[in-house]
């Protein structure tokens, strides 16, 4: 995002993000990356402490990217495909049930672990259902598209991530979403 915005990167110095929001309220850290249930967690916790945050989306940007991804190996898709497709049956049937039942499924959550607090859970579910089922969207959940990963690809070789460009046949397939959804 910074790149297709001409930000001169040599003028921002980058650091590793650590797993706390304390740097980013303190002031050492001027942005923090992370997803959307992120900055929702932080958003509650900035405003107990009278602190503004605000939220850049790259998708405003017209960056297009997969957050969320499932991985497994060749070996396992070739040896135990029926295994990959439960699991991903399963997957998607959780997802589907905790965006479209979320008071419900937060009550579970709270039930494992009572440390958490029931807002910013629940407004973080909500929220990743934008990016995770869109309504304006035909598209079936899980479902990939080849156009994102080639503009993932093309940012990364831009930018220098990568050397090369790389096959995407092997990096990412709908094969077992298509089965799932009755596609051919």
């Amino acid at each position: 995002m910074l790149h297709k915005e001409g930000v001169d990167t040599t003028k921002i110095t980058e650091v590793k993000k650590i797993p706390s929001n304390i740097l980013i309220f303190t002031g050492v850290y001027d942005v923090q990356p992370g997803f959307i249930a992120d900055w929702i967690f932080a958003k509650e916790e900035a405003q107990k402490e009278g602190i503004e945050l605000n939220v850049i989306k790259p998708t405003d940007f017209g960056i297009k990217s997969y957050g969320y991804a499932i991985f497994t190996t060749n070996e396992m898709i070739q040896k135990n495909p029926e295994l990959v497709e439960r699991y991903l049956r399963a997957t998607l049937k959780g997802w589907r049930y905790a965006l479209e039942n979320p008071d419900e499924c937060v009550k579970y959550v709270f039930a494992e672990n009572k440390l958490l607090e029931g807002t910013p859970q629940l407004k973080a579910l909500k929220a990743r259902k934008e990016f995770i089922l869109p309504e304006d969207s035909d598209t079936p959940l899980g479902w990939m598209e080849r156009e994102v990963w080639e503009e993932m690809m093309h940012n990364m070789l831009e930018q220098g991530i990568i050397d090369e460009p790389v096959n995407l046949d092997d990096v990412y397939t709908n094969k077992f979403l298509k089965k799932i959804y009755g596609i051919e």
